[in-house]
């Protein structure tokens, strides 16, 4: 089995790295900037994520949308994480608000933080829509150390929405 296991990964390290190459519609909130390495086990993470979207026409190019979340994790023994975030997309004039991300991530690394799958959970809300929508988002995640200080990450995920008028995308991340 042992030598079954290094071409399967590394299989399947080559699949998303070139997929990452070829990704399709990513929007920046499903974005996790996640790594395959495990937190550890008593460890604890918060951090933050922004960005900004523009949107160019006849020449010209103006900030249409800007991001920005919040993440704490934990990690618990035998490479376990379990991740809470939220984000917050809003129009750039006027501040109001398109929507809000909700995310519960659970996370487990193995092949010494090259590799984890996940499963996010997560719930957006809307202001302009009194019900709620709710996504799972299978998730692989690959990282490839080069050198002691350099190290290639990159996931993909299927986006699987619950409500009868959205359809699942693929999305990749690179970190």
């Amino acid at each position: 089995m042992k030598n079954l296991k290094t071409p399967i990964r590394n299989s399947l390290l080559l699949s998303c790295i070139l997929f990452s190459f070829f990704q399709l519609n990513a929007q920046s909130f499903y974005n996790t900037f996640d790594r395959a390495q495990s937190l550890g086990e008593g460890i604890s993470e918060i951090s933050g994520n922004f960005a900004h979207q523009a949107i160019s026409y006849d020449g010209e190019t103006e900030g249409f949308t800007n991001t920005f979340g919040l993440r704490a994790g934990y990690g618990f023994k035998g490479g376990f994480d379990l991740k809470f975030s939220w984000t917050t997309q809003r129009y750039k004039e006027g501040s109001s608000t398109i929507g809000n991300f909700f995310v519960l991530k659970p996370k487990y690394s193995m092949d010494n933080g090259k590799f984890a799958i996940a499963l996010p959970f997560g719930v957006v809300t809307q202001p302009s829509n009194s019900e709620n929508n709710t996504y799972i988002s299978p998730e692989i995640l690959f990282n490839h150390p080069f050198s002691q200080k350099f190290k290639f990450g990159t996931n993909a995920r299927l986006v699987i929405p619950f409500d009868e008028y959205s359809s699942g995308t693929i999305q990749k991340n690179q970190v």
